[in-house]
């Protein structure tokens, strides 16, 4: 039992530790323009872009040597849905088409990578961004804050343990 809660405190450690950096990028498109208006490099998880659309819009993560090391296509999310249910169980709605949004877009972070490019469906660019290299300042805070939690809990089964025991 005591082994079971010690691998559970254990998980958010190890959750932690396979996240890897990735780039949220918030864009903003109006009237047929993309722009890149905030990005940022965090810790996260970037999305399986396998699966996507043959056209559209469309990012290349660029080396130094201008070799793409990832790429992939994407759509302006412009379409929601809407539905609301009646008080007769019948569901009414449709679809809203806007002309502008905001989104954002979690891209894979690359050691060498140097820019990013946006391009049109026709290829054109649309714009560049320049890769953020993280700061080498180590941050320890959670893998402290974890081990605090797991000696915290050690001590509490201990405890309990033997007060049961009298």
């Amino acid at each position: 039992m005591k082994a079971w809660i010690l691998l559970l405190l254990l998980v958010p450690a190890v959750i932690a530790l396979e996240s890897s950096r990735v780039y949220i990028v918030d864009m903003s498109y109006a009237d047929g323009q993309l722009a890149v208006k905030d990005h940022l490099l965090k810790f996260g998880y970037a999305p399986d872009y396998r699966l996507q659309p043959e056209s559209g819009f469309r990012i290349e993560v660029l080396s130094a040597e201008g070799e793409a090391l990832y790429a992939f296509n994407f759509e302006i999310p412009t379409d929601e849905f809407t539905d609301i249910g009646e008080e007769n169980a019948t569901i009414s709605g449709g679809l809203v088409r806007h002309s502008a949004t905001d989104f954002s877009l979690v891209i894979p972070y690359f050691p060498d990578a140097k820019e990013i490019a946006f391009l049109d469906a026709r290829g054109s660019q649309l714009g560049v961004l320049e890769a953020e290299q993280p700061e080498e300042k180590a941050d320890y805070r959670f893998l402290i804050a974890s081990v605090a939690v797991l000696i915290a809990a050690v001590l509490l089964i201990v405890f309990l343990s033997r007060r049961r025991k009298k």
